[in-house]
């Protein structure tokens, strides 16, 4: 995510690790939204399955209101959004640890423009087809608690400059 957040111009101003349970990740997200970061990006070590999901229960506790969760972009398409008031959370997918290309790469620069994208955008986005692979397919159904070896990682954002990271300033 770092070297992503990196090719924007941009860094993580605070990173937050808790243990993958309900409780403890809405306090961590309650924590970095004190910050009034530009975006809190969600990194755990699944996929999202949903707001039925412990990260999901999280951000309801937390005070989010889930706008969208899947996108009809491969890979990528377990992303989850959600916002507290003009913050957006994003639960990103496994495929966020690629260097490749994903649905993360599509969203991330308007959001740290503080542009609001809605659900209704990333239904829009059906572009699809971004890498040539297909994965197999995860379990479905929500998970159900945590255990010590899963890690939630929160990302406090900053203001984006506005530049890439890969752009000359004369």
């Amino acid at each position: 995510m770092r070297q992503r957040l990196e090719r924007l111009g941009t860094c993580a101003t605070f990173v937050l690790a808790a243990l993958e349970e309900e409780v403890a990740v809405a306090r961590a997200l309650q924590h970095l939204l004190r910050g009034r970061p530009t975006s809190i990006l969600i990194a755990s070590t699944t996929a999202p399955a949903g707001p039925e999901d412990v990260i999901g229960r999280a951000m309801l506790r937390a005070g989010c209101h889930i706008e969208r969760f899947l996108a009809p972009v491969e890979p990528g398409n377990l992303l989850m959004l959600g916002y507290k008031d003009e913050v957006p959370v994003v639960s990103a997918p496994g495929c966020f640890r690629s260097a490749k290309p994903n649905v993360v790469d599509l969203v991330l620069p308007p959001m740290l423009a503080r542009y609001h994208v809605t659900g209704w955008e990333i239904a829009c986005l059906g572009i699809g087809g971004l890498l040539p692979k297909h994965r197999p397919a995860r379990p479905c159904g929500p998970r159900r608690g945590g255990s010590s070896v899963i890690r939630f990682i929160g990302y406090s954002v900053r203001k984006w400059t506005g530049r890439f990271g890969n752009e000359r300033t004369n």
